[in-house]
């Protein structure tokens, strides 16, 4: 049992129902282990200090669309914020996650398959309050030293109205539109034409829309 203070991270696939009733089970499986890969790949950025034991920065468990992710204080500024930009952005035409993100002390047994804390609960809350496509910050990760400065900075959060239902702002969002890859626009455009109801479509719009404000802010820079 590993009882610490985590950064945990919990992502909705969207449109998962939908992904398994048109694909083969084997495809939606390959879909997973290649986000598993890409998460190990993530263990040795900046902020990993190798010691005589490996040090597992970032993990995870699957289950079904839900995909819950875990990093302890210690390197998690510096890697899971970066990762969860880096899987948003390039499922956002494939297998589209939305991410809550919280922090504070929790019981990571993943040996035993058991997970409990407020942050859990708080991502999982966090995740589902938002009625876009993307991902923001539960209000406990500012408690996180140098949350504002590192994750502003490299651009892993911005602040921003995050759409939500109500409860208490979301004030920061996830900024995963530098990891998107081609035209991103186009895509988020055919995702909401291709959306079956309305509401699903205003999740794509709004997402759209935190996108080009995001490129014009780049571009002023």
């Amino acid at each position: 049992m590993a009882i610490g203070e985590y950064l945990v991270a919990v992502c909705d696939v969207l449109g998962f129902s939908h992904l398994v009733r048109t694909n083969p089970l084997e495809t939606v499986y390959e879909n997973y282990l290649g986000l598993r890969r890409q998460v190990r790949s993530f263990q040795c950025m900046v902020g990993y200090k190798p010691r005589s034991e490996p040090l597992l920065i970032v993990d995870g468990a699957v289950f079904s669309d839900t995909v819950l992710l875990w990093a302890p204080a210690e390197g998690a500024m510096d890697v899971l914020p970066m990762l969860l930009c880096f899987l948003v952005g390039q499922s956002i035409g494939s297998m589209p996650l939305r991410v809550g993100v919280a922090f504070g002390k929790c019981v990571i047994d993943s040996q035993n398959d058991i997970f409990i804390g407020q942050p859990i609960i708080d991502a999982h809350q966090t995740e589902t309050r938002q009625q876009w496509v993307g991902g923001a910050y539960h209000h406990s990760c500012q408690t996180l030293p140098g949350f504002t400065e590192w994750l502003c900075d490299h651009r892993a959060a911005v602040k921003y109205p995050v759409p939500a239902k109500e409860g208490d702002p979301l004030e920061y969002a996830l900024d995963w539109t530098w990891a998107a890859e081609g035209d991103v626009l186009a895509t988020l455009r055919r995702q909401e034409q291709d959306a079956p109801r309305d509401k699903d479509k205003e999740k794509w719009q709004r997402a759209r829309t935190f996108c080009e404000i995001r490129f014009r802010s780049a571009d002023a820079t």
